[in-house]
């Protein structure tokens, strides 16, 4: 953005005499405000005609203040005419303290070393502090609980959550925020001694501990009435329920099974009723009665009233409760349902981010586009009041807005912004005419360009795949999957097959076609493998993944991609039972082996390698262990599937596909990464020779490509270079986090959510950058790796293709 750019002015004089200020006491002291919802439901700017009305006054906004808050997902909280929120100087966790006027630095607290996290994520902590009494509770990424001054951020006290309850630490760190009540300081540990503890403000005291529930978190407890009766809800990975806030004492509980990952707080609505958004099963809401016999004794009854796919699948915002809707993000869709049965009011391409309610408006700020969103809060139609770039394109935003005093704050991993609210009607247009020009195209041409998607629906991840003149992918409308060939030299479809029907939420496909012998080898989300003709298309065979295995195939859409190695066509089948890796005769489908008993999931794929002059399929699944899940990679031989070697993790586990170098391995998990040495006699028979780790580098290496005895690789939002011989760092540049892959001497990097294509030499000597082009639209999700073929660079995203060559070729 540019530095002139300061400020949004498209409102009227008038508009601030007509509208006098009203006297609010604005704070928002915790994570989602006042009443940990994310909602400001209170008018800003009121007459006694739109009180009357009820009607919702339109805002507009202005930059009051700008500055670097540094590295972290931590939300921002606001009280007493300050800024509270946590970060990190790249070295050290931090909570800072700043003036909410000017955005002046008042102080700043190191809690602990720096937390690395996990893959896709930057370092830094993600839980937010809450502020009661003049003091702060901050908890940091690895366990610790701190009380801090809020005049001066002195420790008052600090509990250790993992050496005192047994907290497990989750992979990005501890996401669980602070709850105050009343003298008690409550956190969700998910610890072996405690899943939920009280701790008395003033000295850290343990006041009380209960351990209802079970399994890791990256949610907060919510304080609520329900049944005119004050109580915590709380929510694990097997159940939701609720206990006394003073005493830990259990209300009610309701089991949860097979849920996934718990990331985001429940929301209360009313009339005793509770929605639990849940990122793989989906929201549920719940209604929440009790009764009293006649000895007094009350007791609780939960019903589950409806599910739905909505504000849940692919996304990490929390969703909002407004006047009787329900509004957040579905993947790249932002979405109104009906709170009394999930019915889809509307839903608009708003690409993913997060968002809060202010005075009747929702304010959406996109995880990377930069751009923020004003949208009227109403079930009749998506109705946008104002919209403009904001922060800088590809920076992680998904911390959600906050808001106190007439200012909205927005924060991502880089800066701290706060925009004043005032009265009168946005204008887009004249906003949009003074957006930054794009990124300049150097070096780069567009050949031609195609739409993937139909409407609002996304066409999916499916990688892409180039052979003599054609390119093939796989494709989704909002009914069915296809399988497409195009003729790669002007983007015009030869031929479209249909697949399966849309699995719901699934994203579209996942999976990359595999060609060879005429045939192409495609996988949809439904599970089903089919070989067509490159030519029109046509059916030559199929298999049915879960009724070949005799089971319901795998918990989720199947994102795996068939894989020739060694002349066998070879997938991992996700089924849930045994962790099959199948193989089958590329001629006719025929089954050829299956091995059993290896864990793995859908989101990998089998990756071929030659070492020691012997073919081999590289598997990396995932086994579980006391300590948590870890990787396990597996070596096969691709003609009988006997394993050949392996090696397990010591830490961590990831869906990333293992990377061969020369005779050695690469295998990346989240937070640190291997290179292996495989065994020099690899055995067929019972007794499996182990890999030996070579080196270890202590961050995740994702995406990595290897050229010439040096590795290419994203760690974080940076391009790195490394000698694949001790993993000794070359360089490093800032890109962003995207996609890669080798096109002769050069890198392709396409940054995520940016829609930016460099060119990079692929050289030991430093970043040097030959090409650059804005080809997607920035926020729109590409999570598939760019292709080359015949001097022409193919690129895609959920919505459209893209094919470019150099420029004057």
């Amino acid at each position: 953005m540019s530095k002139d750019f300061k400020s949004i002015r498209c409102f009227l004089l008038v508009a601030l005499l007509t509208f006098p200020m009203t006297a609010l006491a604005d704070e928002w002291p915790q994570h989602r405000g006042p009443n940990r919802d994310g909602v400001w439901p209170e008018p800003l700017f009121t007459t006694a005609a739109t009180s009357a009305a009820n009607a919702v006054v339109d805002l507009n906004i202005e930059e009051r203040w700008r500055r670097p808050i540094g590295s972290g997902y931590s939300g921002v909280v606001i009280a007493d005419g300050r800024v509270f929120t946590m970060t990190s100087d790249e070295t050290h966790n931090l909570v800072v303290a700043l003036d909410a006027s000017s955005g002046k630095e008042l102080w700043r607290t190191l809690t602990d070393d720096v937390f690395p996290s996990g893959s896709g994520a930057v370092p830094g902590p993600l839980s937010t502090p809450a502020v009661a009494n003049g003091m702060v509770f901050a908890l940091a990424p690895e366990g610790r609980l701190l009380a801090l001054s809020a005049a001066d951020g002195t420790v008052r006290w600090k509990r250790d959550l993992a050496a005192d309850f047994g907290a497990t630490i989750p992979t990005y760190g501890m996401t669980t925020s602070p709850l105050v009540h009343g003298d008690q300081v409550l956190v969700q540990i998910a610890g072996e001694k405690a899943y939920l503890a009280a701790f008395e403000t003033t000295t850290g005291e343990l006041a009380w501990s209960e351990n209802h529930g079970s399994g890791g978190i990256y949610s907060s407890p919510l304080l609520a009435t329900l049944g005119g009766i004050e109580q915590l809800v709380v929510p694990s990975a097997t159940a939701l329920y609720a206990v006394d806030p003073n005493e830990g004492k259990l209300f009610w509980s309701h089991p949860l099974e097979n849920v996934g990952v718990v990331d985001r707080m429940p929301l209360v609505l009313p009339n005793d009723r509770v929605f639990l958004p849940l990122m793989r099963a989906g929201g549920r809401m719940f209604n929440i009665r009790s009764k009293v016999d006649d000895s007094g004794e009350r007791s609780w009854q939960v019903e589950e009233l409806w599910q739905t796919p909505r504000l849940t699948m692919n996304t990490h915002a929390p969703p909002i409760y407004y006047d009787g809707h329900l509004y957040g993000m579905n993947g790249n869709l932002l979405t109104c349902i009906s709170a009394e049965d999930g019915t889809v009011r509307w839903r608009s391409r708003i690409y993913d981010g997060t968002l809060i309610l202010v005075a009747g408006h929702l304010v959406v700020m996109s995880a990377g586009s930069g751009k923020l969103h004003l949208v009227r809060a109403t079930p009749d139609a998506f109705e946008e009041k104002l919209v403009t770039d904001l922060l800088q394109i590809g920076h992680h935003t998904v911390t959600p807005p906050s808001y106190a005093d007439r200012t909205i704050y927005i924060r991502n991993v880089e800066e701290l912004v706060a925009l004043e609210l005032r009265p009168g009607k946005g204008d887009p247009s004249q906003v949009a005419e003074q957006t930054p020009e794009s990124e300049e195209a150097i070096g780069l041409r567009e050949v031609w360009r195609r739409p993937l998607a139909t409407g609002i629906h996304p066409a999916g991840d499916a990688g892409l795949t180039v052979n003599d003149g054609h390119l093939y992918t796989l494709v989704a409308d909002d009914a069915h999957e296809f399988a497409v060939g195009m003729d790669a030299a002007d983007g015009t479809e030869i031929w479209r097959k249909t697949l399966d029907p849309v699995v719901e939420n699934s994203n579209g496909p996942g999976s990359t076609p595999a060609v060879a012998d005429g045939k192409l080898f495609a996988l949809s989300s439904a599970c089903r493998l089919r070989a067509l003709n490159t030519e029109n298309g046509d059916l030559v065979w199929q298999v049915d993944l879960p009724a070949e295995l005799g089971d319901d195939g795998p918990q989720n859409a199947c994102k795996t991609s068939p894989r020739l190695i060694d002349g066998t066509l070879i997938l991992l089948t996700g089924a849930p039972e045994k962790q099959r890796i199948m193989a089958l005769n590329p001629a006719n489908g025929k089954q050829l082996w299956t091995a059993d008993g290896l864990a793995m999931t859908t989101n990998s794929s089998p990756v071929g390698a030659v070492l020691g002059g012997t073919p081999q399929a590289l598997i990396n699944g995932r086994v579980m262990t006391e300590n948590g899940p870890r990787s396990l990679l597996y070596s096969v031989r691709p003609k009988d599937g006997k394993a050949l070697w392996s090696f397990q993790a010591e830490k961590f586990f990831s869906w990333l596909d293992p990377v061969p170098v020369d005779e050695k391995v690469l295998l990346p998990t989240w937070r640190q990464t291997y290179f292996l040495s495989p065994p020099a006699n690899s055995s067929a028979d019972d007794n499996v020779p182990q890999a030996s780790q070579s080196w270890l580098y202590p961050k995740t290496l994702d995406g990595a490509v290897y050229r010439e005895g040096i590795l290419y690789a994203y760690q974080d939002d940076d391009l790195i270079a490394m000698q694949a011989a001790d993993g000794k760092e070359l360089w490093r540049h800032k890109t962003f986090f995207g996609q890669l892959a080798l096109a002769n001497d050069q890198l392709l990097v396409l940054g995520y959510k940016t829609g930016l294509l460099r060119l990079v030499e692929a050289t030991p000597d430093g970043y040097k950058e030959t090409a650059r082009r804005s080809v997607l639209n920035p926020g729109a999700a590409n999570n598939t790796p760019p292709a080359f073929a015949d001097g022409v660079f193919f690129v895609r995203n959920q919505e459209e293709l893209v094919a470019l060559t150099r420029s004057g070729e």
